[in-house]
């Protein structure tokens, strides 16, 4: 089950991806390097350079050598993984290894985006297995403290994880950083564990795994309260962070528990803020994934392990964000540009204390969403809000332009507010059977003015929406993204 903690009959978390899965561009400055140019929609399996120090827990059974994938883990100094306290459960020392509960030895398998190519060299047995004191068996969710630390008895040739290991160089869920996860888990939640499945490995033998390859998948953070008022009662505090789509659809599931949740830093490089630990179900709507914070246990992993490599101070990752949500939004929408058109009222560059307003075009019918991307990367939906009805919240005739503010709002103009520098207005014309009331969110996350009062963490719950649409329309070309209409203006605030 994956309530209590993301594993059922094998251990573990899998990657529940109902979506398509993503993947992004390296590069050579820094390992497994993530940029914008990439496109978060149209994914792809994993690609090693992208997570070069995840590793795969398998146990092995002497008696006929079946092999079954369970859990992941991370490499953070030669020799040693961190991973969930959960995975471990049932797993003892006797006979020389370290084995579950049939006698099946446990191994670590590194350097590998695809089980049935594994080679000898890149399985390591283990030496010792550190559960954290505070955790309590089958009580994750109540208890937390779900780490464990892996010492290996041969170091692998990975290169290790760049870790948060201070709540400044944490991420902070309100300024909407993407996060990462990857494994070899289920890809749909099922309580009997049943979708784990026998797989073909290059030598003819089988083995059992949730999925043959690695499969990742971008999820945005969510905040401390936000997660805590899905789960009243568990244990959802400093040592968790969460992450997961609103609408559900894309999360961990059974058999990725243990492994790796990264954000990326201002420059696009990785780092490990997250461990895969519990939740509800697997992708559902409201039910975040929950994570073990690697900062919140930074002390208790420094006196085990020496060398780690931690993740400098300070987040930064607006910059990086603002570049991935556009180029989100022109991998689907390019085509779409000459169908709206935005302009600014008022002077420019645009002065703190002026007063603005937005004038949108649109050659085809639909209903619009006006979102703003402010300097520091903060992301706010400015139309529709709670002062627009909901029967006909942004409705739009074919050659209409409509200005915002409207006369529901009871000013004519917004007044420019810091954060002074660049940012982006996206106009978004969508179809009449587009859920764009999924897309509002929250009343108490809209704002009447041209200011941020709440940031918000939505924008990639709405680019999901988007690709989903298409997805049921064979794709975003031909005659489906006839019925959308896009326009990105960028503008400048700068102090009076």
């Amino acid at each position: 089950m994956k309530w209590s903690a993301r594993w059922s009959a094998i251990p573990g978390l899998c990657l529940a991806v109902t979506t398509a899965l993503v993947g992004v561009a390296g590069a050579e400055s820094c390992p497994g390097r993530r940029g914008g140019d990439e496109k978060v929609v149209g994914g792809r399996d994993a690609r090693l350079d992208h997570w070069p120090a995840l590793v795969a827990f398998r146990t092995n059974r002497p008696s006929d050598g079946a092999v079954a994938y369970f859990c992941g883990g991370s490499l953070i100094a030669p020799g040693w993984i961190v991973s969930a306290a959960h995975c471990f459960e049932g797993i003892t020392e006797r006979d020389g290894a370290w084995r579950d509960g049939d006698g099946a030895v446990v191994e670590a398998v590194g350097g590998v985006v695809d089980l049935r190519s594994v080679a000898p060299d890149q399985v390591r047995r283990i030496e010792r297995i550190i559960v954290h004191e505070g955790y309590r068996e089958g009580l994750v969710s109540h208890h937390g403290n779900d780490i464990a630390l892996i010492r290996l008895e041969s170091a692998p040739g990975q290169t290790p994880a760049t870790l948060s290991l201070h709540p400044t160089s944490d991420p902070v869920a309100a300024d909407d950083p993407r996060g990462y996860v990857a494994g070899f888990g289920v890809t749909a939640h099922d309580p009997s564990g049943g979708n784990y499945t026998s797989h073909p490995h290059r030598d003819g033998t089988q083995f059992w795994a949730g999925s043959p390859v690695l499969l990742e998948a971008p999820l945005p953070l969510v905040s401390g309260d936000r997660c805590a008022a899905a789960y009243p009662g568990f244990a959802i505090g400093p040592g968790q962070i969460c992450a997961g789509l609103e609408q559900g659809g894309r999360d961990s599931c059974q058999g990725d528990s243990g492994g790796p949740l990264m954000a990326l830093d201002a420059s696009g490089c990785p780092f490990q803020v997250g461990i895969v630990s519990w939740g509800a179900g697997c992708a559902l709507a409201g039910r975040y994934g929950v994570y073990t914070r690697v900062s919140h246990f930074a002390p208790w992993i420094a006196r085990h392990v020496g060398g780690l490599v931690a993740q400098s101070a300070g987040r930064g990752h607006g910059a990086a964000s603002v570049g991935q949500i556009l180029g989100d939004l022109d991998a689907l929408l390019a085509s779409a540009r000459d169908r709206a058109r935005l302009a600014i009222v008022g002077r420019r560059p645009i002065r703190i204390g002026d007063e603005i307003a937005f004038e949108i075009a649109t050659d085809i019918a639909g209903r619009l969403i006006l979102i703003d991307i402010n300097a520091e990367g903060t992301v706010l939906q400015l139309f529709p809000n709670q002062f627009d009805r909901p029967e006909t919240v942004g409705a739009l005739a074919a050659g209409e332009t409509i200005r915002i503010p409207g006369p529901a709002y009871g000013t004519d103009f917004f007044e420019a507010a810091e954060p002074t520098g660049k940012g982006h207005l996206v106009a978004i014309v969508v179809p009449e059977d587009f859920p764009i009331g999924l897309s509002v969110g929250d009343p108490a996350t809209l704002a009447k003015g041209f200011v941020p009062r709440q940031r918000t963490s939505y924008f990639m719950n709405l680019l999901a929406q988007i690709k989903a649409w298409f997805e049921a329309r064979s794709g975003a070309s031909g005659e489906a993204v006839k019925a959308w209409g896009y326009a990105v203006v960028e503008y400048e605030i700068v102090a009076r």
